[in-house]
């Protein structure tokens, strides 16, 4: 009995933390709302970003990246976007010219995005799929 009702207090946890780094931006041309959270897995555990440099990183790719116009973040709670990750090649996409080619992400970013992927998939019981 114990160990369920700790297992239950670990996820609900971990799953309030996970959205704590969420930003939800909303983007026009076409309009569509996200809900974007650094993926910090491929930066150095020294590197700290505060909420603005968060929010100026998800806004700048989505909008560069994705084929919308100009995104800006809203203070909307709850947030009703698609959870989008951002990673540090993302923001060097966006920041470089379509021509020239960033680094390639490595297998353990590669792992650890796809295991995001998954949380999110099982922590919506399986509607955000």
């Amino acid at each position: 009995m114990f160990r369920i009702i700790a297992v239950a207090c670990v996820i609900i946890a971990l799953s309030a933390s996970l959205q704590a780094s969420e930003v939800c931006v909303a983007c026009e041309a076409p309009a569509a709302t996200y809900r974007c959270s650094l993926d910090r897995t491929s930066m150095d555990a020294r590197v700290k970003l505060g909420d603005s440099a968060e929010r100026k990183v998800c806004e700048k790719v989505l909008s560069r990246l994705g084929p919308h116009g100009a995104c800006k973040m809203v203070n909307t709670t709850p947030c009703n976007g698609t959870t989008k990750s951002i990673t540090l090649a993302d923001y060097q996409r966006a920041l470089t010219d379509s021509s020239e080619q960033t680094y390639q992400p490595s297998v353990l970013e590669k792992a650890q995005s796809g295991m995001t992927k998954t949380w999110d998939c099982v922590s919506s019981l399986f509607t955000n799929c």
